[in-house]
């Protein structure tokens, strides 16, 4: 069963703070009370045991406009367990890549996650 765990520091060198399933396409409302992950607080996650093709888009916005930038991350391979050190940072290589998409909001803050699940 895939996971994402999320940190509140860069690099997951920070508390950790929640997890999502990777298994299971769904939308988080960050900013409601009950959500798995505290609204704003994740700068970094780790995948462990995730799938080939499963999306995660982080959001700064609880309820993105159009216009508004995200952070994409794709995976293309199977990941046994790797560290997103950034949410603001382009990155890529053979298992996972991670792109920002500019628009309106400061990238890296994340009050709203969609996973698309393989």
């Amino acid at each position: 069963m895939g996971m994402i765990n999320f940190y509140e520091g860069a690099e997951a060198t920070q508390h950790y703070i929640g997890k999502l399933s990777s298994t299971l396409s769904q939308i988080y409302d960050l900013s409601r009370a009950g959500a798995p992950i505290g609204d704003g607080e994740a700068l970094s996650c780790t995948l462990l045991e995730v799938e080939p093709g499963t999306k995660i888009k982080l959001f700064n916005s609880a309820s993105p406009s159009q216009g508004e930038g995200c952070t994409e991350i794709t995976v293309k391979a199977f990941v046994e367990n790797r560290c997103v050190p950034y949410f603001n940072v382009d990155a890529s290589d053979d298992e996972v890549e991670v792109q920002v998409h500019k628009g309106s909001g400061e990238p890296g803050r994340v009050s709203r996650i969609e996973v698309q699940s393989a």
